[in-house]
């Protein structure tokens, strides 16, 4: 029942095999990326995609991507984050995202750290500023974005009553995520707000904002992992209408082909108040892609106080 560890791979295979950005020694860093070395592992395509058809066969679960969305502008979603995966056979991969919250931490959810996650790799550093998978530099007709920034991890802080039920549910599924140094603001990064304990309420049908790299249509193939940002707005939806919500730290939003997919674990749901965004949700666990059950996400203001403690805001 989950969003799934399983496809995350394959997801992540099909975007450096077939969009043609190799995630190996050559290429982890650009030119005059500031703090990045090349001292990270390599990635073997053929490892990949045979540990996902094994995970696949084990039913091990792991959260989605973005359906049903949109190609982002330019400096869109600012906060958006890679978690970037040392693999047992010591090839990178990148399996879950997170967001800026200010200059030295990420949120994201806990279960891009501890549990089924553990057994395909190990959270080794955190890429942010990233937009088109497939390109070195991402510009439009107007402006070109800063190159993006890779951190590694100084320490990380997962929720103390985090768990998963036997029906793959998660419950208080988030961490706290410190980088070894600043995080340079530019145009194509920033921190995302946070909500206040008296947060106004979410009024069913209200249009939030999720956004990642997404499975949809690309090139001939309905299934394939799209290397542009991408950003889709889902309503929110009430838990007592949500049949996947089992607590009221959770929150649920979605409709029938507009959802977060393959891949996109940790990553926010956003929305917009007074011309500020608002992380209000994390990515957390949900049923097939895009099906009329909305997903589950991790609701921030039930956990507030937690993240400000642990996070230096």
């Amino acid at each position: 029942m989950g969003h799934y560890i399983l496809n995350i791979l394959f997801t992540v295979l099909l975007v450096n095999c077939c969009f043609g950005r190799r995630i190996g020694t050559r290429n982890l860093c650009r030119k005059g990326v500031e703090g990045c070395t090349n001292n990270f592992p390599t990635i073997d395509h053929n490892s990949i995609l045979e540990n996902s058809l094994i995970n696949f066969q084990q039913n091990i679960t792991l959260r989605p991507r973005i359906l049903g969305g949109r190609n982002a502008k330019l400096g869109e979603s600012p906060w958006l984050v890679n978690l970037e995966y040392r693999t047992p056979k010591n090839k990178l991969s990148l399996l879950c995202a997170g967001s800026v919250i200010n200059h030295r931490y990420i949120l994201t959810a806990a279960h891009c750290i501890r549990g089924e996650i553990e057994k395909f790799g190990q959270l080794i550093s955190i890429r942010t500023g990233e937009y088109d998978l497939q390109s070195e530099i991402d510009c439009d007709e107007k402006i070109c974005l800063d190159p993006f920034q890779r951190f590694n991890i100084a320490e990380y802080k997962i929720h103390p009553e985090f768990y998963t039920d036997k029906d793959k549910r998660n419950y208080n599924d988030l961490a706290v995520i410190k980088v070894d140094r600043d995080i340079m603001y530019s145009n194509s990064i920033s921190a995302v707000a946070m909500p206040t304990i008296n947060f106004p309420h979410l009024s069913p049908g209200t249009l939030l904002t999720v956004s990642g790299w997404g499975a949809g249509y690309w090139k001939g193939d309905w299934n394939a992992l799209i290397p542009v940002k991408q950003v889709v707005h889902v309503p929110y939806v009430t838990n007592e209408k949500c049949v996947l919500a089992n607590s009221v730290h959770h929150l649920c939003a979605g409709e029938y082909m507009k959802d977060s997919c393959y891949g996109d674990s940790g990553g926010p749901l956003i929305r917009s108040l007074n011309n500020t965004q608002y992380v209000v949700g994390i990515v957390s666990y949900g049923t097939t892609c895009g099906s009329e059950k909305p997903a589950v996400y991790t609701r921030v203001s039930s956990f507030i106080e937690w993240i400000r403690e642990n996070s230096e805001i």
